[in-house]
């Protein structure tokens, strides 16, 4: 059996990190910039940012809209204040890697991790939970791999713990790649948009240094790193998908669009571990309205009509509010000690 995991910005925050857009967008508008090219474009992002952005994928969606108030004349000073986001965000997201001490926290980080991964269906309701007990119990060997959208190595690192006591324990079983799909902190984090129809800038869209810097895909492939191609194959073939932390953007289309067909060619479960809009549990027609969002908001994103979508739902499970890769990883007990020494 291949269990996939899509793992993205959730995972993060879980650990105690300040990586929300409004942290990041934050720590860029409070930098000084003498720049008028940087002022305009710090402007429109304090207009936008109360009302706009509820999540990184909207933030990635306007700056396609951003392209309209730019020409051709005028593209390189687009390309440069994007630029200079870029390397303010990637500053904020080391500082905030550089809070957690591995060490202090190992045997907490093998536990939380190495259950939410062999363990990932705790959080379904009772008749996701039995099937996937019964399936996971089988005597069998379990591949795991993981796509990460995050340029943060803080999954990688807790993997990694995991993934050295897998051999003395058979329960973690066989811990296998982890794909930066979009890059690293240390090496091209990509930002941007999914294809050119995101790019409302007609003329932008064609444009090879726009194409080049926003369309991720496309940048990926002009690298050539092969992320695109691997990440494809890990989806295609994989029987169990779990999406946890991710916002299911338009600005990832070509990924829930793989997972969709993937869905639609073989016998793939797919679960989406997702917050509740409304955390009340006492009326069971919420509950229900909250699962049945997340499932539509999922089939639109992958270009599943509702006709499609009736095969598939009963193969589409959301968990909502679990505690997965729950821990507080910047909760530094020793250096709390030393300074109330």
């Amino acid at each position: 059996m291949k269990i996939l995991f899509l793992i993205g910005n959730g995972f993060d925050l879980n650990v105690g990190l300040n990586t929300r857009y409004k942290d990041a967008l934050g720590f860029y508008l409070q930098e000084q910039k003498t720049d008028e090219r940087i002022e305009k474009f710090q402007k429109d992002i304090k207009q936008d940012r109360n009302n706009d952005f509820k999540n990184w994928a909207d933030f990635e969606t306007k700056l396609g809209v951003y392209t309209e108030q730019y020409n051709q004349d005028t593209v390189d000073d687009f390309c440069f204040c994007v630029k200079d986001f870029k390397s303010s965000l990637i500053k904020h997201l080391k500082n905030e890697e550089n809070k957690i001490n591995y060490d202090l926290h190992k045997q907490e980080i093998i536990t939380t991790c190495g259950n939410a991964i062999t363990r990932f269906y705790k959080g379904l309701n009772s008749v996701s939970y039995d099937s996937f007990k019964s399936e996971m119990e089988k005597p069998q060997h379990i591949n795991y791999d993981f796509i990460t959208f995050n340029y943060t190595t803080v999954f990688d690192k807790c993997l990694d713990m995991v993934k050295k006591v897998s051999n003395h324990n058979a329960i973690y079983c066989n811990i296998r790649q982890i794909l930066h799909i979009h890059g690293k902190t240390s090496e091209h984090p990509l930002l941007g948009v999914d294809n050119a129809g995101q790019i409302t800038n007609k003329e932008f869209a064609n444009n090879p240094k726009i194409k080049n810097l926003m369309i991720k895909p496309i940048t990926n492939n002009k690298l050539r790193n092969s992320n695109n191609q691997a990440a494809k194959q890990l989806i295609q073939s994989s029987d169990i998908i779990c999406l946890f932390g991710l916002s299911l953007g338009e600005t990832d289309k070509t990924w829930w669009q793989q997972i969709g067909v993937r869905l639609q060619q073989s016998k793939a479960q797919l679960v989406i571990f997702a917050r509740a809009n409304n955390k009340d549990t006492i009326h069971a027609d919420e509950v229900i309205e909250n699962r049945e969002n997340i499932e539509n908001k999922f089939c639109a994103a992958a270009n599943i009509d509702d006709k499609i979508k009736t095969g598939l739902v009963s193969r589409i499970h959301v968990g909502l509010d679990t505690d997965l890769f729950k821990m507080n990883l910047v909760n530094d007990k020793a250096s709390k000690m030393k300074r109330n020494d």
